[in-house]
């Protein structure tokens, strides 16, 4: 969106996210009004909401013909954001407050408490142009890279993990990918075959390494690549049960993998007990925002957390099923292709049961007077 768009103070209550859709509104009208029956640019043009946060509505525009690869179709979704000038990024840490109540203009911000999560979602539209790049110089020029990113995206579509709302989507899935190429971490560097990269990504996970504070630095930008120090909680299981108490690799589809053999399994010593109130982190700088000084002289570093939104919960249950693909990788299963990337494997109808009741509508006042014990 046009940087003269957009005023200094528009990050307060909620104006940023107002023009935000009044400047969505306008692209859904003109394409509209362009999209003619007898020749349409789109099959259908919608509106959805942006990882499920009503405040950021996108536009979805599905393509009127098919290509080789996709027979039904595909879809090409259209997200409004903003340069990394446009708003003094300081003022969107979070430990500040950007949404005050009213009649309170003269209030003191040091005493209204912060929203995190407010700043952040703004600092998210920011922050696309800075992962452009980052995903342009490593992942875009890498082509191995690419093919380890599409089995690692399929591998996350077969079991359900890639369009949570609180998940570890595939965007979060390319940058921890970028990373791990930054940061030296895949073997055989640049020359990394996609199979060997995907294994790796699997590895990262399974190790629990999400529960550390990860950080680009400025490897991303260009700059020196610095070795990151982890820090972070992570505890070992020490037998087989318990890793199978803790949704791990236990619970496998393959009959020749029991139990017992997960006791010689070097994935049973990196299964990782979860600190749910920790937050994920993995942060970069904004390219072009450059560091201030605040009134003590203290240096003021804005980074942005990509994995703001994904719950520890999420990743636990990612962790857990990259500890068995990982396992099956291990074994060399005749089957370990077919039960990674071809069959659908939901992490939550193998721990859950469903029952589905077909309720017709004339029943339901009686149902009230029912009770039903599951």
């Amino acid at each position: 969106m046009p940087k003269d768009m957009f005023d200094h103070r528009d990050i307060l209550n909620h104006v940023y996210f107002d023009k935000r859709k009044l400047y969505l509104l306008g692209l859904y009208n003109t394409l509209t009004k362009h999209n003619k029956e007898e020749d349409p640019l789109f099959s259908k043009i919608s509106i959805a909401a942006f990882k499920g946060d009503l405040r950021k509505p996108i536009l979805v525009l599905d393509a009127p013909f098919a290509l080789k690869g996709c027979p039904n179709g595909f879809s090409i979704r259209l997200i409004p954001c903003v340069s990394d000038i446009t708003f003094k990024a300081v003022q969107l840490r979070a430990n500040k407050n950007n949404v005050r109540p009213q009649g309170k203009k003269g209030e003191d911000e040091s005493s209204l408490p912060a929203t995190p999560h407010y700043n952040l979602s703004i600092l998210e539209d920011m922050a696309i142009s800075t992962q452009h790049k980052i995903l342009l110089k490593t992942v875009g020029e890498n082509a191995e890279l690419k093919k380890a990113l599409l089995l690692f995206k399929t591998w996350q579509s077969q079991r359900g993990f890639r369009f949570a709302a609180d998940g570890f989507d595939g965007h979060n899935a390319a940058l921890l990918l970028a990373y791990l190429h930054l940061t030296h971490r895949l073997p055989g560097g640049a020359n990394v075959s996609a199979v060997a990269a995907f294994q790796t990504m699997l590895t990262f996970i399974a190790e629990g390494n999400l529960q550390c504070d990860l950080d680009f630095r400025s490897s991303a930008l260009g700059a020196k690549r610095v070795q990151p120090n982890y820090h972070g909680s992570t505890g070992a299981l020490t037998n087989s049960k318990a890793l199978a108490s803790n949704g791990g690799a236990a619970i496998l589809e393959d009959s020749s993998i029991t139990i017992d053999s997960l006791e010689h399994s070097s994935i049973l010593f990196s299964a990782t007990i979860w600190d749910y109130k920790r937050p994920l982190v993995l942060t970069h700088p904004l390219a072009n925002t450059s560091d201030t000084v605040d009134k003590d002289n203290v240096e003021i570093k804005v980074r942005y957390n990509t994995l703001w939104r994904v719950s520890a919960s999420s990743v636990s249950m990612l962790t857990s099923e990259a500890q068995r693909s990982l396992f099956l990788l291990q074994t060399q299963s005749p089957t370990c292709f077919e039960n990674l990337f071809m069959q659908r494997r939901s992490f939550f109808e193998r721990h859950d049961h469903f029952y589905h009741f077909k309720v017709h509508a004339h029943t339901l006042p009686y149902l009230s007077n029912c009770n039903i014990h599951v």
